[in-house]
């Protein structure tokens, strides 16, 4: 249920800031900007209340999904140090713009879906489905304890079911994403004791001309634990070993790549665009 509400906090918090920004009204009588959004936003105690900075829970897509970030961020933040790596890393990082709507379901419930999340689904199915969405309807059934699934039909007429399947056990999660009968996204994260790996498996841009794209079905992977790890990218291959099946280790998982570069000890190593640094 947390997370529901966090999705409605999100919205809230949203609506309230543009609500601050419209309200330009000059005079003595006006209030000030923070008393107005003291009185305006969501009171911090609800975020606080629903977990939104003191959640408890170890484990599950959020906490990858931060620890990724951060990663992520430090990868970008030494990206300045190493030059092949700063102009090339969009190579190996993971298209977010190109799989996120397959994304949705983890987005908005994570790992799992709770009994008072799908009471209250309708309240967020509301946010991605209607008359002024790109989406023409969208359901939510849960499967089982660790297994849900989302259906979306768009207004373009596609047909669009995603699967999320999450073992609890060794915190790991697998989501498969089908549009029209197929395959759109693969994606997986297994935890690997103080770390986590990750793979993402679709038809991905690799390039263009004149305006023309070129797609492969490409496997991004991604291996890390604190701020030491690796990213590649494998063009023109085939479904990747599920994750869920054991991890292997970090060398033999990036093994093979088209693009990679590892950051160990602060330092770049790996190939990009064809240059070995």
């Amino acid at each position: 249920m947390k997370k529901l509400l966090i999705a409605i906090f999100s919205m809230m918090l949203i609506l309230s800031l543009c609500a601050c920004g419209a309200n330009t009204t000059e005079g003595s009588n006006t209030p000030s900007a923070d008393s107005r959004n003291q009185s305006e936003l969501p009171d911090e105690e609800l975020f606080n209340e629903i977990g939104g900075t003191n959640s408890t829970k170890d484990g599950g897509y959020e906490a990858f999904s931060d620890a990724r970030l951060e990663f992520d961020h430090y990868v970008m933040e030494k990206s300045s140090e190493e030059e092949i790596v700063m102009y090339n890393q969009s190579l190996v990082l993971t298209p977010e713009t190109e799989v996120f709507d397959y994304m949705t379901p983890l987005i908005y419930w994570g790992e799992t879906l709770d009994d008072e999340e799908l009471a209250g689904k309708e309240i967020v199915l509301g946010l991605l489905a209607g008359e002024e969405k790109s989406n023409q309807s969208a359901d939510l059934q849960k499967e089982s304890d660790n297994r849900y699934t989302m259906t979306i039909e768009t207004k373009k007429g596609e047909q669009i079911v995603i699967r999320v399947e999450y073992n609890p056990d060794i915190d790991a999660l697998r989501l498969v994403a089908e549009n029209s009968g197929e395959h759109a996204l693969l994606f997986e994260y297994a935890k690997t004791g103080d770390g986590y790996a990750a793979q993402f498996y679709f038809n991905a841009i690799v390039g263009g001309t004149y305006g023309a794209q070129n797609k492969s079905m490409c496997v991004y992977k991604t291996i890390f634990s604190g701020k030491d790890g690796s990213c590649a990218r494998f063009d023109g291959v085939g479904e990747p070993v599920s994750l869920l099946e054991g991890v292997p280790d970090e060398q033999a998982f990036i093994d093979g790549a088209t693009h990679w570069f590892t950051l160990k000890d602060d330092k770049f190593t790996g190939e990009l665009d064809g240059t070995t640094f």
